[in-house]
């Protein structure tokens, strides 16, 4: 009996110890402990915090503003969460100075398609010249065929001179897909309306005269105009 007791003894001992100054604290033994606090975000946090970020754009294009888009570059570049490089590239592109459309050119080379899509989106959406020969480049080369659509309709927000040449390769795309992208970014870019016709497209796009007995599509302004009783 005696044995027993100086066990129970014993054992009372340990477990006050372990309590007091065990690897796991009073939040071993103790259920009503307050924890500890913790640095760690998660990605829903992370996102949360990316699009705070994109709030305080401004459309300036001053020392304050660029300093932001700065950390977010920063943190695009370790974000491991493909959702979350989403969420810094959306507020990246609401920021009105030239890094911003560098970060989201070097975002077409994102290892997850969903970044590489969304980059394509908001470069045309930017409609800088500088993002044609990038978003050129997804069009031929990209590895996952939505992104390379996403890159032909994204060339349609671009008036530029590269923005017909680089449209040539969803012309003459065998998806039917990527050829309707290219009719529609080419309508946009152009203003004209081509009724739909690749070839009439693929002729525009390339530079050539409309084929024989083809009248050249009229512009859609001058289209609507004609319709408008003033």
């Amino acid at each position: 009996m005696t044995a027993t007791r100086n066990t129970l003894l014993v054992l009372s001992l340990a477990l006050a110890a372990g309590c007091q100054s065990g690897p796991l604290g009073g939040l071993a033994w103790n259920p009503f402990s307050t924890p500890e606090r913790t640095s760690y975000q998660t990605p829903a946090m992370r996102i949360e915090e990316a699009l705070a970020a994109g709030e305080q754009a401004d459309g300036t294009d001053s020392a304050a503003q660029q300093a932001i888009a700065v950390e977010l570059a920063r943190k695009v570049q370790s974000e491991p969460d493909p959702l979350v490089r989403d969420a810094i590239m959306r507020s990246v592109a609401r920021f009105q100075i030239p890094l911003a459309g560098q970060v989201l050119t070097a975002g077409l080379q994102d290892t997850d398609p969903l970044v590489r899509r969304r980059c394509c989106q908001l470069l045309g959406e930017r409609g800088d010249a500088a993002g044609a020969s990038a978003l050129a480049q997804a069009l031929r080369a990209d590895t996952d065929q939505d992104v390379r659509i996403e890159a032909a309709r994204a060339l349609g927000g671009i008036r530029s001179p590269e923005t017909n040449a680089a449209l040539v390769a969803a012309l003459e795309s065998d998806d039917p897909a990527m050829q309707y992208a290219g009719v529609q970014a080419l309508s946009r870019s152009s203003g004209r309306d081509f009724g739909g016709d690749v070839r009439a497209c693929l002729a525009y796009a390339k530079g050539e005269a409309p084929a024989a007995g083809q009248p050249e599509p009229p512009a859609v302004a001058s289209r609507f105009g004609r319709l408008l009783p003033f």
